[in-house]
């Protein structure tokens, strides 16, 4: 089993659920990431960019929550909605 088989297949649930609502299939590959940074054009060949970040460190930090954004790519770039927000408990 790899780590991603039980999103897969909450996907594929989620998915003939809404099928059988009389919503059509997804017709995209599904390919479940997280985005961590968007770059254009404008900012120059990324490997300059790793280059000069690769040493980026920051102080440590506790968080006590998470938001979940949903992304729409259009032609001035990306719009970000946040979705729902997960508080974390330690």
């Amino acid at each position: 089993m790899h780590p991603h088989d039980a999103l897969t297949g909450l996907h594929k649930k989620v998915d003939q659920a809404l099928v059988r609502c009389g919503l059509a299939p997804e017709g995209r590959a599904y390919l479940p990431h997280i985005t961590l940074a968007r770059m254009n054009a404008s900012a120059g060949p990324t490997d300059r960019f790793l280059e000069s970040h690769a040493g980026l460190a920051g102080a440590p930090f506790v968080l006590d929550h998470f938001l979940l954004f949903e992304s729409t790519l259009g032609r001035e770039g990306a719009i970000y909605e946040a979705v729902e927000r997960y508080p974390l408990r330690g």
